[in-house]
């Protein structure tokens, strides 16, 4: 097959890794997979094999990155694709993967010819719905109707099959590299005379860092045997008398490191529970506790679940983990990396190919 993906742009974010990893897997199995980008967009984060388009700012296809002397909004951004595509509609592709709901325009309006597939990694909606004004407004509306076009629609959970104004059977989970994400040494941790608790701090409320905060600040007036890890985290979070540092992992090498790095990672997510989160998996992948709102595929076989918006949830889970017996918190990371094998990517790439080729 040979299979188109326009991105909005390259990033550091979850999605953009899955569809790197993606892109490599079809090549793996002989297919051709070319991305096509704004000349906005930096490089790929995470590396691909897959053939790079850049589109100039006169909707020109170009195989080297044109410079960028600005960052373009999202409707100069879909423009740029919808260009782009336009450009493209007899080079016989035989896929179109969208993969957010502002590529899903582009791709439909371009009249591009191939199979129109919709990859839905998260429902767009109610991310846009936290912010105020008229632009995110906008993007709320756009995100909706997206779901409603005539793509072949896979989802990335089992949450998003009926959800809103998603509808599909298809299902296809994102995966991690169990080669990077691999399980700490029994000896790693030891010989530290603090717990050393971690989160991926962001400013999204969504995400619930605040809480994981709060909570931590509060516990710390009760015991001083806890530090907190902040990967990713604004420098100015850091606090030497609160134990709290701030670390910035480049690459999933180093990501995954920091994983190994901590006893229990906390994840204080507020919305679409249920769906898979990255950070749960690589943790449980890293052989490291999780503390978390309810994301697939924690559960209490393998994790500590807690109810979100609730700091006195945290600092119970906090404390029952640092008192239970290591044979009990052992037992549940085990699980854990039982759990996590589904997500393995010569699983995951096969059972999307299995869709495309339908």
């Amino acid at each position: 097959m040979k299979i188109l993906i326009p991105l909005l742009g390259f990033g550091k974010g979850g999605g953009n890794r899955v569809l790197s990893k993606l892109a490599d897997g079809f090549i793996s199995h002989g297919h051709s997979v070319s991305f096509l980008v704004p000349y906005y967009s930096d490089e790929p984060y995470f590396p691909t094999n897959a053939e790079i388009m850049w589109v100039d700012k006169k909707g020109m296809i170009k195989r080297s990155k044109p410079e960028a002397s600005a960052t373009g909004n999202f409707l100069k951004i879909a423009y740029l694709l919808y260009t782009g595509l336009r450009s493209l509609r007899n080079a016989q592709f035989d896929v179109i993967f969208a993969n957010h709901s502002l590529t899903t325009y582009p791709v439909k309006y371009s009249g591009i010819k191939g199979r129109l597939v919709y990859y839905i990694q998260a429902y767009e909606p109610e991310y846009y719905q936290l912010i105020k004004g008229i632009k995110n407004r906008v993007l709320e509306y756009l995100s909706k109707r997206s779901y409603s076009f005539n793509f072949v629609k896979i989802v990335n959970s089992h949450l998003y099959c009926s959800y809103k104004e998603i509808n599909t059977d298809k299902i296809v989970n994102p995966g991690i590299d169990l080669s990077t994400f691999h399980p700490k040494s029994h000896t790693q941790n030891t010989g530290r005379t603090k717990w050393r608790l971690g989160t991926i701090a962001r400013h999204e409320p969504q995400k619930g860092t605040q809480y994981i905060l709060e909570a931590y600040r509060k516990l710390r007036d009760q015991r001083d045997d806890i530090e907190l890890v902040l990967a990713f985290g604004d420098d100015d979070l850091a606090d030497e008398k609160e134990n709290i540092s701030v670390t910035k992992p480049d690459g999933d090498a180093n990501l995954a490191a920091f994983y190994r790095s901590i006893d229990v990672y906390i994840c204080a997510g507020t919305v679409q529970h249920g769906a898979v989160h990255y950070p749960i998996i690589e943790s449980m992948a890293s052989s490291t506790c999780v503390i978390s709102t309810p994301y697939y595929p924690l559960s209490c076989n393998n994790g500590y679940l807690i109810s979100p918006n609730d700091v006195p949830a945290i600092i119970n889970a906090i404390n029952h983990v640092l008192a239970e017996p290591d044979s009990v918190v052992k037992d549940k990371i085990q699980n854990g990396l039982f759990t996590i094998k589904q997500f393995s990517w010569p699983h995951v790439t096969q059972k999307m190919l299995n869709y495309l080729a339908k």
